[in-house]
């Protein structure tokens, strides 16, 4: 549809029906923007200190962690006194925050992520904090004039089933934007995605650069291109961006790629200006990076983030697992807020079939998603996957059945599937826990099994 009747005859009565106020945040995003360093600290201090007073009153965590207020009733005074406020990692989180709290009385979204790591989270956030969320990511995409209502190609996942399938094609309806699979790429349905980027002509792509990279193979090899779209840019987010892929994608597709950094609690937490430095989305998030507990600049350490516009189930000092460098150096598009130099976190990967075709590994995360605790996937051999299951109390035998069955039609019968059940699984050295790990695409044949606790 036109970009014009998708935002005002789709996107704004949606959202104000929802009591997402989006155009006067929007409008307060773009003041914040215009901060110096000094201002921006003041804003921050002052929205972290309204985060931990909610916190204090109403989190027992909190309560019971959190030092008293400083002078001037006031938690902290600088980003220095950040130290003395706890860090918490997502297990913490699900047992320290979403057990304690019982659903608030105002309006909330549901949401839930398993994001790369195979351990399903499900929390709520107020209409505020998902508002403050969308302006923000609405306005940094302005950058590369990107707007409201603008015709999407989104390269993702898509729900198995077909109640949430069906859902999310609605949603891709009003939200003025068209779906490409990670779960199907074999060579015909790539050339009728080809034909159909052709037909829905978008504005601009969205999606895992793995995914885009893979057509954007495809095509190359067929001497085909998106030039005749005259694209606004290529947003890639999810996975590391591996850069000897941005050639080919920005050659096929005509147009700049965009690097997104973000995750599903918080939404976009850094994002690519024109002059190609990925700037922390400071008017909504406060992101550190710690290293041996002590928070550094110019050097590598571990990422942690505080979501500046959310009270109910807050984000403080959350540890992302991934690893990076955060600098204050200027940039020269005007933006104050600190650079994220470089992001060590998720390279994606794919399921290889003994047909050859390539599926898409966040097949699993769609699929594995109710009653069980976490998971980890290891493609041993063409034909062979293993599947370790954290299970809860009421996972049974027909629900794995039906996960199977799931499965082996997406992935085809040449594969076999064995499923162990295990109470805990290992981490890796970042402390991140991933679900997919192929010893195919490594050119390894390691039949050693991992060491697991209590595999049956």
């Amino acid at each position: 549809m036109y970009p014009t009747i998708a935002k005002y005859v789709f996107f704004y009565p949606i959202r104000y029906l929802r009591g997402e106020f989006i155009c006067p945040l929007i409008n307060k995003v773009k003041q914040i923007e215009t901060y110096d360093e000094n201002d921006i600290e003041k804003y921050q201090i002052e929205r972290i200190n309204n985060v931990l007073s909610y916190c204090k009153e109403n989190i027992p965590f909190y309560r019971n962690n959190l030092p008293n207020k400083m002078q001037y009733k006031k938690y902290i005074k600088s980003y220095e006194d950040m130290q003395n406020v706890p860090v918490i990692d997502k297990k913490l989180y699900i047992k320290e925050i979403v057990k304690c709290n019982s659903l608030p009385k105002k309006r909330v979204s549901k949401r839930s992520t398993s994001g790369s790591t195979g351990e399903p989270l499900i929390f709520y956030k107020e209409r505020i904090a998902t508002a403050f969320m969308d302006a923000v990511m609405y306005h940094t995409y302005s950058w590369h004039d990107i707007k409201i209502g603008d015709k999407q190609a989104r390269f993702w996942g898509m729900p198995v089933k077909q109640q949430a399938k069906a859902k999310e094609q609605l949603k891709d309806f009003f939200m003025n934007r068209t779906r490409f699979s990670a779960f199907n790429l074999e060579k015909e349905t790539m050339m009728q995605y080809y034909y159909h980027m052709l037909k829905f002509r978008p504005n601009y792509c969205y999606g895992y650069p793995s995914l885009i990279y893979e057509f954007a193979s495809f095509m190359k090899a067929n001497n085909l291109s998106f030039k005749a779209l005259n694209l606004k840019g290529v947003i890639l987010t999810g996975e590391m961006l591996l850069p000897e892929r941005l050639g080919i994608i920005e050659e096929i597709f005509s147009a700049k790629t965009i690097n997104e950094y973000g995750c599903t609690e918080i939404g976009v937490i850094g994002f690519q200006c024109k002059h190609n430095k990925m700037h922390v989305m400071s008017h909504n998030v406060y992101l550190e990076v710690l290293s041996e507990g002590i928070q550094v600049y110019d050097e590598e350490g571990d990422l942690y983030v505080t979501e500046l516009n959310s009270n109910y189930m807050p984000f403080i000092r959350y540890k992302l697992g991934d690893r990076g460098i955060i600098t204050k150096e200027r940039c020269e598009c005007g933006v104050h807020f600190p650079v994220i130099k470089s992001i060590k976190g998720r390279v994606d990967d794919f399921v290889i079939t003994p047909d050859g075709r390539k599926i898409y590994d966040a097949i699993f995360a769609y699929t594995l998603k109710r009653h069980v605790k976490s998971f980890l996937v290891i493609q041993k051999r063409v034909e062979l996957i293993e599947i370790y299951i954290v299970r809860d109390q009421l996972y049974s035998e027909n629900t794995e059945k039906e996960y199977l069955n799931i499965l082996h039609k997406a992935l085809g019968d040449g594969i076999k599937l064995q499923v162990f059940h295990v109470d805990e699984l290992p981490r890796e050295s970042s402390g991140k826990l991933r679900y997919f790990r192929s010893e195919v695409s490594a050119n390894k044949q390691v039949d050693t099994p991992p060491n697991f606790l209590n595999k049956t």
